[in-house]
This record gives C-alpha cells, structure tokens and sequence, in this order.
C-alpha cells in the first residue's frame, strides 16, 4: 500500500514536474505551512501540533496544489487528520487534480480516515477534475469498506464520470459490485462510448461479479466473455 501511495506522488510530481515548478516547490517548503506539510506528511502528530500553535497556516497550498488535509488523508495519518480539522482545515480541499480528501483516503482504503472526514461532514458527491467521486475512487481500488461507508451516506451510485462511466464501471471485485447493485446501481448504464459494466466486468476477468451482473439483468450482447468458473471476489 506504501509502495501504492509513493508511485501516487510520484506520478503527480511528474505530471507537473519542471525546473520550475521544483524551485517553487523548494521556496515553498522554506515556510513555516510547508514544514507543516512535511510533518503531516510523516505522520508527526506533535510536531505538526506545535507548529500549528505557532501559527501555521493549515489551509495553506504547495505549488502541487495540495494543503495539509489532503496529505494526511493520502497517506492515513488519522490523528493528524483529526487534528488539522480541529485547526479548521477545510474539509473539502482540492488539489490540482481535483481529487478532495475524502477521494483520497477512499482510494488508497484509509478507513478510519474516511468515517473521520465524513464526520466531519466532507462532501460525498464532490467530483475530480476527470468526474470522479469519492465512491468510484475507492471501487477503482476494490475499497469495498470505504465504498460501504461512502454508501451509507448516501453516495450516488449512478453519478457519471466526465466519460459518462459510473461506479459500477470502476468496481474491480465482487465484493464492490455486490454493494454497488444492492445500493440500487443500474446495471443498463452505459458510458459515451457505449461501454456497459459487465463490458467492464470481463475485460477485467472479474467473475465473481459478471455473476452478480448477470444475475441483476445486465445485456451481454456483444460482449466476449471468458468461460471460467464464477469464485468469490480475490
């Protein structure tokens, strides 16, 4: 998971990455909100509350877009989480890709940090620059509890994605498409290209949930599917 989170950061250091950009990014860390930054980063609980009382700003951006909660959502550190919200975080920050804390911590299967930013009344039906919500951000990464979680406050199930896709589309286990049908997903959807969810289903050799699918009424004209025993979700 660790591994997962590093190639994350990595991935968006290089999206945006230029000289530049790293020279920016190093003036920034000079600054009292960016040592902040760094310890929530570290999952450093009393240094980051130490720097808060002298007066760092929570709020505060890196040239990457992303303010302190958004860092301790991505990497788990619940109390950190807890404590910048208490400072008056904003629940609901995006970072340059759009993604909240909430998609974050639902993506990488940070549970505690999910009931807590969902306590903290952090919109559920808030969408990522590609369209994305939080739900399809933890069904893409087979996050069947955080996808639970994300339900029970009422997450759209049909909410589409810039490309017309939804939750369904993204779910990559049984377990996910399990929860996602009994939630009331629409197994007929299909996104702008046509693509249905057992489509999805197949290319991603998910038998367990073409079973489901298949069961709850999908179409699966035109669709190639493997003849393999149906097994519960791996």
């Amino acid at each position: 998971l660790r591994i997962l989170i590093w190639l994350f950061n990595r991935s968006a250091d290089r999206t945006a990455g230029n000289s530049k950009w790293a020279s920016s990014k190093k003036r920034a860390f000079d600054d009292a909100a960016s040592d902040l930054m760094v310890a929530v980063q570290d999952g450093k609980l009393e240094e980051a509350r130490a720097l808060i009382a002298a007066g760092a700003d929570v709020n505060a951006r890196e040239p990457e877009g992303r303010t302190t909660i958004n860092v301790a959502a991505q990497n788990g550190h619940t109390d950190c989480l807890t404590l910048l919200i208490e400072a008056g975080a904003e629940v609901n920050s995006r970072d340059r890709y759009g993604n909240t804390p909430l998609m974050l911590a639902a993506h990488f299967g940070f549970t505690d940090c999910v009931r807590v930013l969902l306590d903290a009344s952090a919109d559920v039906g808030w969408k990522n620059n590609s369209g994305r919500t939080a739900l399809m951000r933890a069904v893409e990464t087979s996050q069947a509890e955080c996808a639970n979680m994300l339900i029970a406050r009422r997450a759209d199930v049909n909410a589409k994605d810039a490309d017309g896709a939804t939750a369904l589309m993204y779910a990559r286990n049984e377990a996910c498409v399990a929860l996602l049908i009994a939630a009331g997903a629409n197994v007929l959807n299909r996104d702008k290209d046509g693509i249905t969810a057992i489509a999805c289903a197949a290319k991603e050799v998910n038998e367990g949930g073409i079973g489901l699918l298949l069961a709850a009424g999908a179409d699966a004209t035109g669709v190639h599917i493997r003849t393999l025993p149906l097994t519960s979700a791996r």
